[in-house]
């Protein structure tokens, strides 16, 4: 099937934004760019990824199956981050190994960050899964993620006296881990799938520069409940309109941010490896050198990336990116081979038309009415001999 490049476009985009939000500093309410990029960046990761998670065919596969295909690509990248980032916030504690391996366990219960994004989107995987498997139709599935995901937004984080309960780990890491208030965007991504990407196009559009509009708003006249309502219907009109274009690879093209897009786990996994180094460089981050020094550093680390993706060892323990299809070489004179659902929403695209001197050689035709038949062409007609 041949690779969405609209689909990499977007996933390009957001990864920059994810960069963007953790390199500039304060809280959201009290920062604009990153209340706008935190509005809305990670729904449209997980819907994407959800939209590649095909709703109707993954309840036709095993367990087995589903298990060794999500973790095949992302669990040891996952591990090695993990262990990576963990020795970087505890460089003290490397010589003393009772406490490092203490906090190596709190950090696969807590994880640092970003990386919450690979559990969450292997476990919302297991759960679209099930869903299909229970028999449950899209608009079923869609309506137990939501409200699911309320649940999650309504139940409140344990507080920190029940530290040694037994419920605490398991509700926190859920909560936590989880955040399953992200679960509705991967199902309705999965779900939209196999919908109409053209369907109320133009609604959705006004639709979601009104909820933008209510989300500046919202900045500066906070109300929980609004914001949190304000919160679904913009990613859920944003989700449908983006992969509306994306299925019907309708936005315009640009190779880096197609390469990002390709990319997007191992630069999602190191990008924060830059940050923490600048900051180490530059102890004040309020000064001019910061904004300077992060993003030298990130540009070092994108060319790092995209010169040790071609290594085989390393992109199976770091990286996990997808390695470019070669393009197959097509014989001359030959009608190029398409898969079924390569087409740009999964439907079985028509072979090209040829003209008739490119079905038959050129010389068959010559000094006779009709062309010769193709056998008589590949064999050649047989020689007359002298009487």
């Amino acid at each position: 099937m041949r690779r969405n490049t609209n689909l990499d476009l977007l996933k390009g985009v957001l990864i920059i934004l994810v960069v963007a939000g953790h390199v500039l500093e304060g809280q959201l309410s009290e920062s604009l760019p990153r209340y706008l990029i935190y509005a809305f960046h990670m729904p449209l990761f997980l819907g994407i990824a959800g939209f590649l998670f095909d709703y109707e065919k993954c309840g036709q596969r095993r367990l087995l199956d589903v298990l060794s295909k999500l973790l095949g690509r992302v669990a040891l990248p996952y591990l090695t981050a993990v262990l990576v980032y963990c020795s970087l916030l505890n460089v003290p504690h490397l010589g003393e190994p009772r406490v490092f391996l203490t906090r190596l366990a709190e950090s696969f219960e807590r994880p640092y960050l970003h990386l919450w994004f690979i559990p969450a989107y292997v476990v919302f995987s297991l759960s679209t899964w099930l869903l299909r498997r229970l028999g449950l139709s899209g608009g079923s599935a869609l309506l137990v993620a939501l409200a699911l995901s309320l649940a999650g937004l309504l139940v409140p984080a344990p507080p920190a006296e029940l530290r040694g309960d037994f419920l605490y780990v398991p509700l926190d890491g859920a909560l936590h881990i989880l955040r399953p208030y992200f679960f509705v965007f991967f199902v309705l991504g999965s779900v939209l799938r196999r919908g109409n990407p053209r369907r109320g196009r133009t609604a959705n559009l006004v639709f979601s520069l009104a909820l933008a509009v209510g989300t500046v708003l919202l900045y500066f006249f906070p109300h929980y409940d609004l914001q949190a309502l304000n919160f679904f219907l913009l990613n859920f009109a944003l989700i449908r309109l983006l992969l509306g274009f994306a299925a019907t690879e309708s936005l315009p093209g640009c190779r880096w941010l197609e390469w990002m897009g390709r990319n997007s786990l191992p630069l999602y996994l190191w990008h924060v490896v830059p940050i923490l180094c600048a900051r180490h460089l530059v102890r004040q981050i309020d000064v001019l050198p910061y904004p300077l020094v992060v993003l030298a550093l990130l540009a070092i680390g994108l060319m790092v990336i995209y010169r040790l993706t071609g290594s085989e060892l390393l992109n199976r323990f770091l990286f996990g990116a997808v390695k470019d299809r070669p393009k197959a070489r097509v014989r001359r004179g030959a009608v190029p081979e398409e898969s079924p659902g390569s087409g740009p929403v999964g439907a079985p695209r028509k072979a090209p038309r040829t003209s008739r001197s490119a079905r038959w050689p050129a010389s068959a035709g010559r000094g006779s009415g009709s062309p010769r038949s193709p056998q008589s062409v590949r064999c050649g007609s047989p020689r007359r001999t002298r009487s």
